[in-house]
């Protein structure tokens, strides 16, 4: 041998060591150095690439695993190497060539299975890529990073419980892969487990601080978890490492949404449609903070490009019918509004009917059975409004109209002569006996309701006449009888406090509606000038509660539930509105076609400013009193 060519020996030996001390630079010096015709060259080539790779320069390292492969063409850790390059550089169909080259040189060459298996799996091959995934783990059985990828594997198909063993293996073999914590965490926030996933969060953070994806995740669970000012440190962090993430800041926008902060949001949500213009979630949550701001009309504009993109999200769909319906376009909103509260997004939970009986889409109904399930996680506002479409429903020639409902709402419905069977959500429905069904919420839509056709007889709902007596008679012994009688209720947002100078007019004997013990609290601290009656204690239900507004000769609210359980009463009622008030009242309008000549709604002219709505309504109340003060209140 000559002397040179022992120089070149100890040149590749000296640099792979220095490679392996992490001397980057020095290894690069030394392998550099080693002639083309010198059998070590493939060597020197490959852990030149090895070099490259690890100072992230990847095109200088697919070069010299070329350059390796050129001179040796069995060489399967070059392959594989190459491979991982082409997969992560996107060439997916010569990645797939090189890796599955290097798995034939090589059998027992446990890396080139996983990244094969890796690159089954990110083309939605779950099959190949488990087969490739277990060859790796047999070959290598302490293969941290597959069982890490299997994982993923077993959740693509839905296997759980073994997508769950496999990532705590792979925690269990290498405790500090900041991946394996982050899959954990995601499995343990679907099963429920919030602690232990933020717990399995945490520590992926700790491992890896600049981790979006962990950092994203665990701002979701703390925004679900109503933690939005630690949601927000967290994303602030992450946009500061890595401020080009467009999801972070959409997922920022969604936190200041939370906090009330909607024109912060509107900047966040604007920079992440500026660096992913295809982002729908931030295109309709730019709808929800602009509709928030009373902006309904651009809340349409961005929306409706959030639904352009992505049809499928059902709480997008939400924001953009609301929008829609706000502005008094029910024909245009009603089909988003109803995909949402349908449940017609993918993975939505619905009613165990849609398993036995055909959806009601329109279809003639005369002589027909139709079962109306009120979806149970829509609140009581929503069920006493869309109530009115009951008589019309059942006009249309329904030989038997069964309806479903919450058990606080089945009192209520107990004196709808519409309603051949009324069943409560805890009771047996029996289908046999029905042509189809569908969801309350559906209704408008199928009857194809518009602003012009909202006239419904008032009222549309009754109470027993025994139950109007009863509480007439207990309201005339605790009330004097020269006095008009007022009902009042404030809500989360308006402070029973803030009603004072409505409580304050003279000539007036209020009494309150709500069964909230906060607010049943705060009307307890108020002078006893100015406490309404509390008879909260005396009503057992809505219908108890419906059969006291029935002996009122007004009712002034911000509680949506009582402002609509009046209206379907005809007993006039004032709501007391936010800005963004609800779709439902419409758009700056001081009626509700809803309720005609029955409501009145004041409205804030600017954000959490009460003062001026409450202003507005004590001084209007002396005057309404005058006009409208009945001597048989109810009646």
């Amino acid at each position: 041998m000559s002397a040179d060519a022992a120089g070149d020996d100890g040149l590749c030996k000296r640099g792979i060591q220095l490679l392996e001390a992490g001397d980057v630079a020095g290894a690069e010096n030394c392998l550099s150095a080693i002639g083309e015709e010198h059998p070590d060259f493939p060597l020197a080539q490959y852990h030149l690439g090895l070099a490259a790779l690890r100072a992230g320069r990847l095109d200088t390292a697919e070069r010299h695993f070329r350059a390796a492969l050129e001179r040796k063409a069995d060489f399967a850790a070059a392959y594989n190497n190459l491979g991982d390059i082409l997969m992560r550089t996107g060439r997916l169909a010569e990645a797939e060539q090189q890796l599955r080259r290097a798995s034939v040189e090589d059998p027992a060459l446990a890396e080139a299975f996983y990244n094969l298996g890796t690159l089954m799996l990110n083309t939605g091959r779950s099959v190949e890529a488990e087969a490739c995934l277990h060859r790796a783990i047999v070959l290598r059985p302490n293969f941290a990073h597959a069982y890490n990828n299997l994982c993923e594997v077993m959740l693509r198909t839905n296997r759980r419980d073994e997508a769950e063993s496999c990532v705590r293996k792979a925690v269990e073999l290498a405790p500090d892969f900041a991946p394996a914590h982050y899959n954990l965490g995601n499995l343990l926030l679907a099963a429920g487990r919030a602690g232990d996933a933020e717990a399995s969060l945490r520590r992926a953070l700790e491992l890896q601080p600049d981790f979006p994806g962990a950092n994203h995740q665990l701002g979701t669970l703390l925004l679900s978890q109503n933690r939005a000012a630690e949601a927000e440190t967290l994303l602030r962090r992450e946009i500061a490492g890595h401020p080009q993430i467009g999801a972070s800041h959409r997922m920022l926008g969604i936190t200041l949404l939370a906090l009330r902060r909607e024109e912060e949001a509107l900047g966040c949500l604007r920079r992440a449609l500026e660096l992913d213009p295809r982002d729908a979630e931030a295109h309709y949550h730019l709808g929800g903070a602009l509709l928030t701001l009373n902006r309904p009309e651009e809340a349409v504009d961005a929306a409706s490009r959030g639904y352009a993109l992505a049809p499928e999200l059902a709480g997008g769909r939400l924001i953009l019918g609301s929008a829609l319906l706000k502005l008094g376009r029910y024909r245009e909103g009603w089909p988003h509004y109803e995909y949402f509260s349908a449940r017609r997004g993918p993975g939505a939970a619905r009613t165990p009917l849609a398993g036995m009986l055909p959806e009601w889409q329109g279809e003639p109904l005369a002589g027909k059975a139709l079962i109306v399930q009120c979806d149970f996680s829509f609140g009581p506002d929503e069920t006493i409004q869309f109530a009115r479409f009951i008589a019309p429903l059942k006009a249309s020639g329904l030989a038997q109209l069964t309806v479903v409902c919450p058990p606080d709402i089945k009192p209520l419905f107990d004196g709808m002569r519409e309603i051949d069977t009324l069943k409560s959500t805890d009771e047996h429905v029996d289908p046999r006996r029905a042509d189809y069904w569908c969801y309350l919420t559906s209704l408008p839509l199928r009857l194809d309701v518009t602003l012009e056709q909202l006239a419904a007889p008032l009222p549309y709902l009754r109470v027993a006449s025994a139950q109007t007596k009863r509480w007439q008679s207990r309201l005339d012994r605790s009330l004097p009888a020269d006095r008009a009688r007022v009902g009042i209720a404030g809500a989360g947002e308006l402070p029973v406090s803030l009603l004072r100078p409505v409580l304050a007019v003279p000539g007036v004997s209020f009494v309150a509606l709500s069964k909230d013990a906060s607010q049943r609290a705060a009307w307890r601290e108020l002078p006893d000038a100015l406490r309404p009656a509390d008879v909260a204690d005396e009503t057992a239900n809505l219908s108890d509660t419906a059969a006291l507004i029935r002996n009122l000769d007004l009712v002034i609210t911000a509680d949506p539930t009582i402002a609509h359980l009046a209206g379907a009463l005809n007993q006039p009622f004032w709501l007391l509105l936010k800005l963004d008030g609800d779709w439902r009242w419409l758009h700056e309008r001081g009626d509700s076609p809803w309720y005609p000549q029955i409501a009145r709604l004041f409205r804030q002219r600017e954000r959490g400013d009460w003062s001026a709505v409450i202003d507005e309504a004590a001084a209007a109340l002396p005057a309404w009193i005058a006009a409208n003060k009945s001597a048989n209140p109810g009646s």
